[in-house]
């Protein structure tokens, strides 16, 4: 594309991604390590934000997916990316999912939603162990979570 001068589309300014992070709220560990892999059903649920325009304006997609299964576990749709947001696409996720407590981890960013006290008070009471992997970081929950491009990038090979 560069040789021919040819330059992709994004409705987002250069530079400049979503996740906005409370540099006052405590962070849970990287439980992860980008080892998007588990032994069964409900032991991994990587979840994110995407925002999708519409003709009357943005609209929020929150996704929880098993890592396992690769499913969409929970989601919910607002017109804000907030806490509300995405503590309901996990209510959705443990209703429709039988979670043993302790044995699952929830892996996010570092964005404001996930380390709201709501969502963190609510991982606590459900048995679930928080995880967060890098800020806005397109290679962590946005491509596993929705099979963008940018996690089909295969390393590239010495010859």
């Amino acid at each position: 594309m560069r040789e021919t001068d040819l330059a992709g589309i994004s409705p987002r300014r250069p530079g400049k991604g979503f996740t906005r992070r409370d540099p006052h709220a405590p962070l849970a560990p990287d439980l992860v390590q980008r080892d998007f892999t588990a032994p069964a059903p409900n032991r991994l649920w990587v979840t994110d934000l995407t925002m999708l325009e519409t003709l009357e304006g943005p609209l929020w997609l929150s996704a929880i997916r098993d890592a396992f299964s690769r499913r969409v576990v929970g989601w919910e749709t607002s017109a804000r990316a907030d806490a509300d947001l995405v503590l309901s696409s996990l209510e959705y996720a443990l209703t429709s999912r039988d979670v043993t407590p302790g044995t699952l981890i929830h892996h996010a960013d570092h964005g404001t939603q996930y380390t709201s006290i709501k969502l963190t008070t609510r991982l606590v009471r459900a048995g679930i162990k928080g995880s967060m992997g890098s800020v806005g970081d397109s290679y962590d929950c946005q491509s596993v979570l929705t099979g963008s491009r940018k996690d089909r990038v295969v390393p590239a090979v010495a010859v």
